[in-house]
């Protein structure tokens, strides 16, 4: 996938990422799932531009979002044992850290702190905030990162685990000249996502 693939089919990948979107949502029985995608990809990154962090209701939609799109989990219970305060502290570091040195986990890290959240949901928040540099720990790009390289040991929720299937995302994007045309790591994992499940 990441070696094989020509140009023109990302290009495809990328105009049926939607149509896979409303096609999951229906499998799933939950039409809410186009809202929220939405929202992720245009009013989260406008709300944490205009107040540096994100509340409780806010993380509701990053959590409903990741597992309705993906294998479900009983997270949200966990997530809302949270104080609203906790969220929008926890919020406000990550996002605080994304400008400093290292810049990869700290962030997640802080956004981990929250009960509920790990690091594949703390991925669903920074790829959508800074798609440059994030990608959502999704189990499309998991298993295409582990068939890409089958005899390193994939874990699922380690922090470790993302930060492979970032830096294999980026040599994919890097290898097709796409972060020259604004496609960073979230970007490229969406078309994955596409591409995969078409």
């Amino acid at each position: 996938m990441f070696t094989e693939a020509a140009p023109s089919e990302w290009e495809a990948a990328e105009s049926l990422y939607s149509a896979v979107v409303c096609a999951v949502a229906k499998a799933r029985k939950s039409a809410r799932l186009v809202d929220w995608n939405r929202w992720l990809e245009q009013d989260c990154p406008r709300i944490v531009k205009g107040t540096g962090k994100l509340g409780m209701a806010d993380m509701e939609i990053v959590m409903q979002w990741k597992i309705t799109k993906g294998k479900f989990r009983p997270l949200m219970s966990l997530l809302r044992s949270n104080s609203d305060q906790d969220v929008e502290d926890a919020t406000r570091k990550a996002f605080q850290l994304l400008d400093k040195k290292p810049r990869f986990r700290p962030p997640v890290e802080a956004l981990c702190s929250l009960r509920g959240i790990g690091p594949a949901t703390a991925s669903a928040v920074l790829a959508h905030v800074r798609p440059q540099q994030y990608a959502f720990m999704s189990g499309t790009a998991a298993g295409s990162c582990h068939v890409c390289s089958p005899s390193l040991p994939f874990v699922s929720g380690r922090v470790s685990s993302l930060s492979r299937i970032v830096a294999m995302l980026r040599q994919c994007a890097l290898g097709l000249i796409y972060c020259r045309r604004g496609f960073g790591r979230h970007r490229t994992d969406t078309r994955v996502h596409a591409r995969l499940l078409r």
